[in-house]
């Protein structure tokens, strides 16, 4: 007799919202809310906000020379996890703060960075008009 395993999730390849910002380029100054491509096999709604602050460095051609993580929820130390509430339906994103800060040589205060992750946690949100659910996010500060 053979077995066989199975696996609740299967791997996909999808797109994830990230802030993000290339340091020292002349082209692109600013900050933008990018979709950057993603690897999962994580239950939904919770990779949606998990992989808004997973580092992503993205794939260079040799030209840039010091390839290094471009997310800056990631770079700050933002966190940001979510799942369903009691209820199934509504959702409930968390941006942890407690641990972020500044890094130095970055123009970008805590608050203009942690307003654009709202951003994309805002636009990962998996609304579902069949049941109508509502997003609520949380805001965990360092004195929190």
């Amino acid at each position: 007799m053979m077995t066989f395993s199975a696996s609740a999730s299967g791997i996909q390849l999808s797109s994830v919202k990230q802030v993000t910002w290339l340091q020292d380029s002349d082209e692109d100054p600013g900050m933008w809310i990018r979709d950057v491509p993603f690897v999962t096999a994580g239950a939904s709604p919770e990779w949606f906000f998990s992989a808004i602050s997973t580092p992503f460095i993205p794939v260079s051609d040799g030209s840039w020379r010091k390839s290094h993580d471009i997310n800056l929820a990631s770079i700050y130390g933002i966190v940001v996890s979510g799942t369903y509430k009691k209820n199934n339906k509504d959702v409930e994103a968390v941006i942890d703060l407690t641990k972020a800060k500044v890094p130095k040589g970055y123009p970008y205060t805590l608050e203009q960075v942690t307003e654009q992750v709202k951003k994309c946690v805002e636009l990962m949100y998996p609304y579902n008009p069949k049941v109508d659910s509502k997003l609520e996010i949380k805001i965990l500060k360092a004195s929190d």
